[in-house]
């Protein structure tokens, strides 16, 4: 009935669901409808993410469902016209399989990818910054790939920062959602004062980075604080 569910993650079958939100034909109707000509879109949980994918202990299994998701977002891309663009995901706990896959979602023609803020959480990965300063040579094919070809990294609301380390104890889920909206920003602000002072700007002159979820009011007293 396009009313939000305070205090509910999930509801229990697809009856309940605006179709909207999974079949195409009627996303783009509401899109329409809007006045929206085009959506990014994010694997926002589930066995798409990386511990979810290494807790499968089964690496070929975990490289398949990368591919089958990545195919899907060129599916719905074509389905779509160009007006639903998922942003792929990477098997980042690999530099040959991470490399072998970023050049297939080239080809794919998809238009970004998703990335942990602090890929040295996962235990096989690497930091963006090598030892040395410059980027670390676990990621400079990707790097390189994205500021050539103009393919949008992106880091999503929750990637740098853990929200609930921040709010009190015993505070209720109502509660905590506008916590949890406000530290979102700040987890975004963190991200781009991270790139910003790295040095990596400087040799990817053309890298786009996208900062999702997080609306943009934040921008002009950050970006005060940094200087």
């Amino acid at each position: 009935d396009h009313n939000k569910l305070l205090g509910r993650l999930a509801f229990q079958n697809y009856d309940q669901i605006d179709p909207g939100s999974y079949l195409v034909k009627p996303r783009l109707e509401a899109m329409d409808a809007m006045g929206v000509w085009a959506q990014i879109c994010f694997q926002n949980g589930g066995v798409t993410q990386v511990g979810s994918l290494l807790g499968l202990n089964d690496e070929p299994l975990a490289i398949a469902i990368t591919q089958i998701y990545n195919d899907a977002c060129r599916e719905r891309m074509d389905e779509s016209g160009g007006r639903i663009n998922c942003m792929a995901t990477l098997p980042y706990w690999d530099k040959d399989l991470m490399n072998r896959e970023m050049r297939r979602i080239v080809e794919l023609g998809i238009k970004g990818i998703t990335l942990p803020d602090r890929p040295e959480r996962v235990d096989v990965s690497s930091p963006y910054v090598g030892p040395d300063g410059g980027i670390s040579p676990f990621w400079e094919e990707v790097f390189d790939i994205c500021n050539a070809t103009g393919m949008a990294m992106n880091f999503h609301l929750n990637t740098s920062l853990d929200a609930n380390s921040a709010i009190w104890d015993n505070l209720g889920f109502d509660q905590k959602l506008p916590i949890h909206a406000l530290l979102h920003h700040i987890g975004c602000s963190a991200t781009m004062s991270n790139f910003m002072v790295s040095g990596l700007l400087d040799k990817y002159e053309d890298l786009k980075i996208g900062l999702i979820e997080s609306g943009m009011g934040w921008v002009p007293f950050w970006l005060e604080g940094m200087e």
